[in-house]
């Protein structure tokens, strides 16, 4: 069934037709850009928080990666662990020791022959 008087109206119905078509086509683009929009400030909102949390946590991992690496702090944990220096007679010493005998020269290295401790 065909709508006589819309065929009726001549070029002037037609043009409002379009422009009636092209206004609710507008709006609808408009409202699509507005909602993302919308949608992408709520998600730089939460990604500028979630920046901000790691910050913080940076910083405090920072704090606890100096208090941990002072010398006498690194001993007792060590400790705790059951690590420690090895006896004297679990040690060997490989290079040439300097002309006192009693302690290596620059050259040489001490390795642990006694077990790590727990891994």
């Amino acid at each position: 069934m065909k709508n006589f008087r819309l065929l009726r109206s001549g070029p002037w119905g037609r043009l409002a037709l379009a422009v009636g078509l092209g206004l609710v086509a507008s709006a609808a683009v408009a409202a699509a850009v507005r909602t993302q929009v919308l949608r992408d400030q709520y998600r730089l909102e939460a990604l500028r928080e979630q920046q901000s949390n790691l910050r913080g946590e940076v910083e405090m991992l920072r704090v606890e990666e100096s208090a941990l690496a002072a010398a006498e702090r690194v001993e007792a944990r060590a400790r705790e662990r059951g690590f420690g220096f090895p006896a004297p007679d679990r040690v060997i010493w490989i290079g040439r020791p300097d002309d006192s005998g009693s302690e290596p020269g620059p050259a040489s290295l001490r390795v642990d022959i006694a077990s790590r401790g727990p891994r």
